[in-house]
């Protein structure tokens, strides 16, 4: 009988099924960028076993190598495990030191192979551990954005039921309250790092000579803010134009009885759209949400600065002005 897993053990074990997917999606690149598989494959298995040895109470050697992990766990674990896997994951770290010390980089088939082997540890070795399945366990407790998990895990319920447009469309509906949680965060400060301005939208249809001209340039600098606030926190821009190409474009309607959402694609998207589609962009929303939770140390710095260095009210400016001098030439 395995033992309860701990919150902070649920979120460990969510991040390695993110390097695990991580690995999948680097897969799917074209040689020689599929090679970086590998390395997530690997450091997925080994955070796995160094998570299983704490959940199980096994005390490691110090300096225990990546083969000894089996044989420790089952010295130590008085639940008597024995993980499968042995040798196929033996295969793998020879693959990834010849790539990572000493510049050989593995064939397609052979990052397949791997790929494959680290389904089976995984699928064997997390309900032995753990007594849950590995599809089953959930990215979504790295989320650190309540509103982002919560539409994400509705998304989730939809993916499950095979609609997969809808499900797309909720993925990006996530993402851009996720860049908008930080590009509009306390609007009234017009110096706010992350915001980039007030949020420049389309301009409304009209025949008018004045709209007509400046709609280009609406455009291009909403464009350019967009872009600016993806990259200012973190997220990968190419990826955020791939991701973009695969989901549905959505509308986002205001109204006195709440925000509705509406999204068009042609019959050839909808066709176009399944589980390889929907796996790879909730991966890409998952990861851009991690790296976006960085800019809140900032956000929050920020903050206690002001609180501290806010004028009195009605004074633009306090404190004492003083020059400063530069270096005397010798």
């Amino acid at each position: 009988m395995t033992t309860p897993m701990t919150p902070l053990e649920m979120e460990r074990l969510a991040f390695v099924k993110f390097l695990f997917d991580q690995g999948q999606a680097q897969a799917r690149q074209p040689e020689p960028l599929n090679a970086t598989a590998v390395l997530s494959f690997h450091d997925a298995v080994e955070q796995f076993l160094r998570l299983a040895a704490d959940h199980l109470g096994v005390s490691l050697s110090k300096n225990v190598t990546f083969l000894g992990y089996w044989s420790e766990i089952k010295s130590g674990s008085t639940a008597n495990i024995t993980l499968p896997s042995k040798a196929p994951m033996d295969r793998m770290n020879s693959l990834r030191v010849g790539f990572k010390h000493h510049g050989t980089i593995p064939s397609k088939s052979a990052i397949e192979q791997s790929r494959a082997d680290s389904v089976t540890f995984f699928t064997d070795a997390v309900p032995m551990v753990f007594g849950v399945g590995f599809e089953g366990i959930d990215m979504i407790d790295l989320v650190t954005q309540p509103e982002t998990a919560k539409i994400l895990r509705h998304t989730q319920a939809q993916a499950d039921a095979g609609q997969w447009p809808s499900a797309m469309a909720g993925l990006m509906i996530a993402f851009t309250g996720l860049v908008n949680h930080y590009g509009e965060y306390h609007t009234y400060d017009r110096s706010h790092p992350f915001r980039f301005g007030p949020t420049i939208g389309p301009l409304a249809t009209s025949m008018d000579p004045v709209t007509t001209a400046l709609r280009p340039l609406f455009q291009a600098v909403g464009s350019m803010q967009t872009a600016m606030r993806i990259m200012a926190l973190g997220i990968d821009y190419s990826q955020y134009a791939k991701f973009e190409v695969i989901c549905p474009k959505v509308s986002q309607i205001y109204s006195e009885n709440g925000t509705r959402y509406t999204f068009h694609l042609t019959e050839a998207q909808r066709q176009a759209l399944g589980v390889t589609e929907y796996e790879s962009g909730r991966h890409f929303v998952i990861e851009a949400a991690i790296q976006a939770a960085r800019a809140e140390s900032a956000l929050q710095a920020r903050s206690d600065h002001q609180a501290i260095n806010s004028p009195a009210p009605g004074v633009w400016h306090s404190g004492t002005a003083h020059e400063w001098k530069a270096p005397e030439e010798a």
